[in-house]
C-alpha cells in the first residue's frame, strides 16, 4: 500500500535495504508484460521509503534546512510528478521506484521523467518549490506578482517555447518556465536552492537574475518561519487508483495523439515496407545523429528537432504493435543501410520544416 512520506527524516542514519534491491527478485520482476500490465495501480504497494528516490528527497530537506527554511514537504506515491493546488507536499511517480516499471516507463512512453539522480533531483527541486508557493502563500503577494506576472492565469494546453529569452532560468526540459508564472517561480526557487548552481554567476546580465534576486531576499524573510497551511493532505494517492497499467498507459499515449493516425505514419509504413528492418530500432538509433543533421540544415535548435524525432520513434512502436509488446524492442540493432538512413533523414527534415513553417511546434503541458 503506497503511503505519504511522513516525515523521511524520521529514520535518520538507519540503514535500510533500499527498495530496487528489495525488489529485484520480487514479483514485479518475474511478472510477464502481460501480467504486469493487467495490474491496478492499487496493486503495486510500493512505498518510497526504502527506495532509491528517499536519499534524493533527503538531500533536498537537507537543502532547504541549509537555507535555514523551516519547511518540510510531505510525499506520497500517485501516477506522476506534481503538487496539487493548495497542498504544502509532492506527489513522485510510481515508475521511478522499481527498476522493471522503469524499463516498462521507458518502453512505452520513450523516456524516465526523473530516471537517473540528476534529473530526479531536479524536479524535486521544482516540485517543492510549488510546495513552499503553496504552504506560504506567497502567489497572492503583490510584489510577487510584479516579478513573476499572475499566478492566477489559466494554464495552457501547451507552450511554445523561446529558448534564447534571458528574461527566464534554465532548468528543466525545454524552457519549461515560460510556461506559466507559477512554473517560473518553482523553475527560479529550484535553481536558487541548488547548492551548485553559482546563479549569481550564471545569470549576470540576464533579466532572469532580478527573479533569483527576489526569491533570495523573499526566502531570507521566511527563515524561522512558519507555514501558513500546515495540512499533510494528499491528492490521487496510489493506493485509490483502480486503473490498470495499461490503461494508465493508453490513456497518456492518448493524450499525447499517438493512438490517432497520422499522416506521417504511411510515410514510415511506405519507406519500411521495402525493408525488413525494425522501424523503432532504427528510428532510436540514428535519434542523434539525426537531430544534430536536420537541426544544422535548417538552422534550428537542436532540442526541438530532437522532440521532433523523439516523437516519430514513439508513432513507430505504437504504430507496429500493441501495448502489451514490449521486451526485446530495445536491442542494439545492427548498420543501418545508407538508402534507409537517407529516406529516413529526407523524412524528418520535411516533418521539422512543416511544424516550424505552420509554428506548431509547441510544448504540452
Amino acid at each position: 500500500m503506497a503511503k505519504a512520506l511522513q516525515p523521511l527524516r524520521a529514520y535518520g542514519k538507519k540503514k535500510v535495504m533500499r527498495q530496487d534491491e528489495k525488489v529485484k527478485g520480487g514479483p514485479l520482476a518475474h511478472m510477464s508484460e502481460s501480467q504486469l500490465l493487467s495490474l491496478r495501480l492499487c496493486d503495486l504497494r510500493l512505498e518510497i521509503t526504502g527506495s532509491s528516490l528517499e536519499p534524493l528527497i533527503d538531500q533536498v530537506l537537507d537543502e532547504l534546512k541549509a537555507k535555514g527554511l523551516n519547511f518540510r514537504p510531505h510525499f506520497w506515491v500517485s501516477d506522476e510528478w506534481f503538487c496539487p493546488d493548495g497542498i504544502g507536499g509532492v506527489a513522485v511517480p510510481f515508475f521511478v521506484l522499481h527498476p522493471r516499471l522503469r524499463s516498462l516507463e521507458r518502453a512505452t512512453m520513450g523516456e524516465v521523467e526523473g530516471g537517473d539522480r540528476r534529473q530526479a533531483l531536479k524536479i524535486i527541486r521544482h516540485e517543492v518549490g510549488h510546495a513552499l508557493d503553496n504552504a506560504f502563500r506567497l502567489r497572492k503577494e503583490r510584489e510577487r506578482q510584479e516579478v513573476f506576472g499572475p499566478s492566477q492565469l489559466p494554464y495552457p494546453e501547451s507552450y511554445s517555447p523561446r529558448p534564447y529569452s534571458r528574461h527566464f532560468v534554465s532548468h528543466l526540459q525545454p524552457s519549461y518556465a515560460q510556461s506559466h508564472p507559477l512554473e517560473d517561480f518553482a523553475e527560479t526557487f529550484a535553481v536558487w536552492l541548488n547548492p551548485e548552481s553559482q546563479w549569481r554567476q550564471r545569470y549576470r546580465g540576464w533579466p532572469a537574475l532580478e527573479k533569483l534576486l527576489y526569491v533570495d531576499k523573499r526566502m531570507r524573510a521566511l527563515r524561522g518561519e512558519r507555514a501558513q497551511l500546515k495540512t499533510r493532505s494528499t491528492y490521487q494517492p496510489l493506493h485509490r487508483l483502480k486503473s490498470t497499467l495499461a490503461e494508465h498507459y493508453r490513456q497518456r499515449l492518448k493524450s499525447r495523439g499517438l493512438l490517432r493516425p497520422s499522416a506521417w505514419d504511411n510515410r514510415l509504413r511506405e519507406i519500411f515496407s521495402r525493408r525488413s528492418a525494425h522501424a523503432e530500432q532504427v528510428l532510436r538509433s540514428l535519434r542523434r545523429e539525426a537531430s544534430q543533421e536536420v537541426a544544422k540544415a535548417l538552422g534550428e535548435y537542436q532540442y526541438r528537432i530532437d522532440s521532433l524525432v523523439h516523437e516519430m520513434c514513439l508513432r513507430a512502436r505504437h504504430m507496429e504493435g500493441s501495448l502489451e509488446v514490449f521486451g526485446s524492442r530495445f536491442k542494439k540493432t545492427a548498420v543501418v543501410p545508407k538508402s534507409l538512413k537517407r529516406d529516413l533523414l529526407d523524412l524528418m527534415t520535411e516533418r521539422s520544416l512543416e511544424a516550424l513553417q505552420k509554428d506548431s511546434y509547441r510544448i504540452p503541458m
